[in-house]
This record gives structure tokens, C-alpha cells and sequence, in this order.
């Protein structure tokens, strides 16, 4: 970093680029007052040298907006997906896949902020454009229907989630029957959706059809097997099937080592 510092100048694509890097892994290892700082640098260096709207200065304000809402400072997170996307829609248009993705990062501090409609009007958004843009089965189209059929389901809106949530495995399965792992978690979280409504018969078959897809794929410790297999155990406690309940506490036992 010194040597680049003395060679390059401390406004230098390349050094802002190493220092980007270095803020990402003070983020990841929890240094988050060290990231913001490098992150401001960054910005400020390239907010002079590239151009305040130049993709590289609003991909990084997207960046400190997001590890503002890390810190759950939500007012200043705001503050700069509006900035962000205000640039991302004159320079790149509303349309681009960066605008999109900035919108859709509002959508989530809406609902972390407790905003609820203005949330779920913004992940709507997010998914009609997507929808328009990049077609149904496009990864991005995908994620977020699964991320509104979730919203709803964490407000308690089941049946929308239900509904959401299987045309997320259903589009899943079109566009890429390959991804055990996405089929698994999708499946997982339908059966969540399905067992909140009552459907307990469908919710079993469902977290039996995702233990199969992802213990093909995944060790038997594997987080999302185990919340699978504790669900399963909870419906099987609350159904009085003593036999199954037996069955899945020994795979249990088995997939934690003991």
C-alpha cells in the first residue's frame, strides 16, 4: 500500500482499487469503522478523479450505503442509495441492471426501517422492471420474487407468500433444475409458507422433497440441512407420528456428530 502510495499518488485508479479490496475484508471481519473510513477515501478519490456520477464513484457509494445499513445507521444508508440511484438512473438509465440492483438494496432498508408499504412497493418495482428487462427466468427475476413471497412472509401474509414462494420454485426448476441448492432452499421455504397456513400435509412432503435435493450436494452438518431437519422434527412433534419424529431425531443426532 506504501509503495503504491509513493509510486502511483494517492488518487490512483490502482491504489483506490486496493484500498476497495482492503474495506471489503475489514467489513467481512467485523472492522467496520476501518472499512467506513477507507470507504470515504475511496469515494472522495474518486468522486475527484473520475467524475461524481462516473459508474466506478456510484458503484462505491452503493458500497457505504450498504455498510452504513450494516451499522444500522439507516439515515445516512439512505442518504446514499438516493444518491446512488438518483446518478445510476441520469447516467445509466432506470432500466440498467446497477440501477435495479440499488433500488432494490432501498427496498430492503424500507423494510428494515420499518417503512413497510414503501418496501414493498419498491421490491415490486425492482421485479417488474426485471421482469421487462431480463425475462422471467433470469437469476436476478428469480431472487427476487423470492425475496417479495419472503417479505411477505415475514409480515405474516402467507398465503401471498405461498403463492410467491412457489412460483419462485417453479421458476427455479425451469431456468436451472441443476442448482440442487437453490431448489432446496426453495422448497424449504415454501414448506415454511406452507405449514404457517395449516398445510401440513403439503408442508411435509415439501421439507422431504428439499432433504433429498440438498443431502445429495451438502455434508450432513450443512446449516440449511439441519434448520430442515428441525423443521420436519417440529412437524412430526405437533402431527403425533412417533415413528417419524423417532427417525428424524436419529438423522439429526447423526448430522450434528453425536
Amino acid at each position: 500500500m506504501e509503495a503504491q502510495l509513493h509510486s502511483l499518488g494517492r488518487q490512483h485508479p490502482a491504489r483506490l482499487s486496493t484500498l476497495g479490496n482492503l474495506a471489503v475484508l475489514y467489513r467481512d471481519q467485523g472492522r467496520l469503522d476501518e472499512a467506513e473510513a477507507i470507504l470515504v477515501e475511496v469515494l472522495e478519490g474518486k468522486a475527484h478523479t473520475l467524475g461524481a456520477e462516473h459508474y466506478d464513484t456510484l458503484s462505491t457509494t452503493n458500497d457505504l450505503a450498504a455498510l452504513f445499513e450494516i451499522k444500522q445507521e439507516f439515515d445516512r444508508a439512505e442518504q446514499l442509495y438516493e444518491k446512488a440511484l438518483s446518478g445510476q438512473r441520469r447516467t445509466l438509465g432506470p432500466d440498467h441492471r446497477s440501477t435495479i440492483g440499488t433500488l432494490a438494496n432501498l427496498a430492503i432498508l424500507y423494510d428494515y426501517q420499518g417503512r413497510t408499504g414503501e418496501a414493498e412497493a419498491t421490491f415490486r418495482e425492482v421485479l417488474s422492471r426485471q421482469r421487462r428487462v431480463l425475462g422471467e427466468t433470469h437469476k436476478d427475476t428469480i431472487e427476487s420474487v423470492s425475496n417479495l413471497g419472503l417479505f411477505h412472509f415475514f409480515h405474516e401474509d402467507y398465503e401471498e407468500a405461498a403463492r410467491l414462494l412457489g412460483e419462485t420454485l417453479e421458476l427455479q426448476e425451469r431456468a436451472a433444475p441443476e442448482d440442487t441448492f437453490a431448489i432446496g432452499l426453495h422448497l424449504y421455504n415454501l414448506a415454511n409458507a406452507q405449514r404457517q397456513l395449516g398445510h401440513r400435509d403439503e408442508a411435509e412432503s415439501l421439507y422431504e422433497r428439499a432433504q433429498i435435493t440438498l443431502e445429495g450436494n451438502l455434508e450432513p452438518d450443512h446449516p440449511l440441512i439441519l434448520a430442515n431437519l428441525e423443521q420436519q422434527i417440529d412437524l412430526q412433534r405437533e402431527l403425533g407420528n412417533e415413528s417419524k419424529l423417532a427417525q428424524l431425531e436419529a438423522r439429526m443426532a447423526e448430522s450434528n456428530g453425536d
